[in-house]
């Protein structure tokens, strides 16, 4: 289970953590060194960055803060989180956590009145433009050789950098309702993935396929989600693995596409746009070409009931991301070869 920590000493930490839930994501507010067990990433929100920091000295958390930062624990700063990331700052005064190799200068754009919307072109969101909400926003004065400058405004100034498992914005997503970088946090950068059989529960044991295929061997995948970020980690890394891959971004689509090719096993997303990855399954399990076809949930959607709903669903498995990638090779070799068994209804030895 997935969970994101939102660090809600002051700012606007509630519409991050509606962000989340609106996601199916589990959402947490940290106040506290123990809010922060049990969580695989953390959110610091904009606010006022001195506040904040004050905050987390009375509190104890600014030294465990730091302390998990230097462990790897994937944060992201927005606004004023950008500022407590960042290892320089243009002015007198000591950062907060010094995690990330970016210099910030506070204030870049002037006081409250001066705040201002723009659209983004942040390439791994795909082509569609973020909308971008800056208010008294700080600016990425230089970033370190281990920084990824992700988005930057007209005039090539940087607002927006990963450095591993940490990700900076000068600008609010929260406020808008678009979650293509909550998702891009949880599905890309947070935590490890989970993955077990159906039925049983197992653990699933990783496995890589051994070498390339020919092409006439090469087995199909039908990836069925509605971000194309995963879809172009679907593409991009299981060609590379041997497998003649087909994306679709609809479930509807994707039952097209399942009857016309038979797919050798079918990766679902349960939280698409109009009918749900559990809709789509039954769908295609009507189908009798395919109604032993592998189908494995891939999701962030997670529930004590999730095994029984997918079950009964069709489905012959569950992953959950952000999916492993020796982790979803071995899922698809497991299915392809019988060892989860397609049929739901089939108790499962383990692998």
């Amino acid at each position: 289970m997935t969970t994101i920590g939102v660090l809600a000493l002051q700012g606007d930490f509630r519409e991050h953590r509606e962000m989340l839930e609106g996601m199916g994501v589990l959402a947490g507010e940290v106040r506290t060194a123990r809010d922060l067990d049990g969580v695989q990433g953390l959110i610091i929100p904009g606010g006022e960055s001195t506040t904040i920091v004050k905050l987390l000295r009375t509190s104890g958390l600014l030294e465990v803060l730091q302390r998990r930062a230097r462990e790897g624990l994937p944060i992201w700063g927005t606004c004023a989180g950008m500022i407590l990331l960042a290892n320089r700052l243009d002015e007198a005064g000591l950062p907060a956590l010094q995690a990330m190799d970016i210099t910030v200068r506070r204030n870049a754009f002037g006081r409250q009145v001066d705040s201002f919307e723009t659209d983004l072109a942040i390439p791994i969101l795909g082509n569609d433009p973020f909308h971008a909400v800056f208010i008294r926003a700080p600016i990425i004065e230089a970033v370190g050789p281990g920084v990824e400058v992700l988005a930057r405004l007209p005039d090539g100034r940087p607002v927006a950098a990963r450095q591993g498992p940490l990700l900076a914005t000068a600008f609010h997503p929260e406020l808008t309702r678009d979650t293509r970088l909550h998702r891009f946090f949880v599905e890309q950068i947070v935590g490890q993935s989970q993955g077990s059989c159906l039925t049983c529960g197992t653990p699933i044991e990783r496995r890589s396929h051994e070498g390339p295929r020919e092409a006439a061997c090469r087995p199909t995948v039908l990836c069925i989600d509605d971000d194309p970020l995963v879809l172009h980690f679907d593409r991009t890394f299981l060609e590379g693995q041997g497998y003649r891959i087909l994306v679709t971004e609809d479930g509807l689509s994707g039952i097209e596409i399942a009857k016309q090719e038979r797919p050798d096993v079918i990766l679902l997303d349960v939280m698409l746009r109009g009918l749900s990855g559990f809709d789509i399954c039954r769908k295609l399990r009507e189908e009798h070409a395919l109604a032993d076809t592998p189908i494995v949930f891939l999701t962030v959607f997670d529930s004590p009931n999730l095994r029984a709903i997918a079950r009964a669903a069709g489905a012959t498995g569950v992953l959950h991301k952000p999916a492993d990638p020796e982790m979803l090779v071995a899922v698809i070799e497991q299915v392809l070869h019988g060892k989860i068994i397609p049929s739901p209804r089939e108790s499962c030895s383990e692998p």
